[in-house]
């Protein structure tokens, strides 16, 4: 080898240490090292990382409010067929309303609204 080659190793070796001695001791350590490079992994290379995870939590809370409001849908709707099975009052409302149904000495008249083309 050469001076110059002997020199720029010196000046290589010289710069390494100095990058090593900026770094603080508890990043050396390899328990730390391991463990950082571990959550690293869990947060963005796993198959379930925590992208995914804060993804799936959010889709189960709004799942959790779609069964919430459908229970509530139910509950109404099962209240309206009770109400129609045990009230002929009901039942007549509802059959006039939706089917359009009238008694024998009446008429019935229909009013549609005229939609404006623009």
């Amino acid at each position: 080898m050469t001076i110059e080659g002997t020199k720029r190793n010196h000046y290589i070796r010289n710069y390494i240490c100095l990058v090593l001695d900026k770094i603080p001791n508890w990043l050396k350590n390899r328990y730390s090292l391991t463990f950082m490079l571990f959550l690293l992994w869990m947060t963005f290379f796993n198959d379930i990382d925590l992208i995914y995870v804060l993804q799936t939590r959010a889709e189960l809370g709004n799942m959790r409010d779609q069964v919430e409001s459908l229970r509530e849908a139910s509950e109404i709707a099962e209240q309206d067929l009770y109400n129609l099975k045990t009230n002929k009052e009901t039942l007549e409302q509802f059959a006039r309303e939706t089917y359009l149904m009238k008694r024998e000495n009446e008429d019935l008249f229909l009013f549609r609204e005229k939609v404006l083309e623009e």
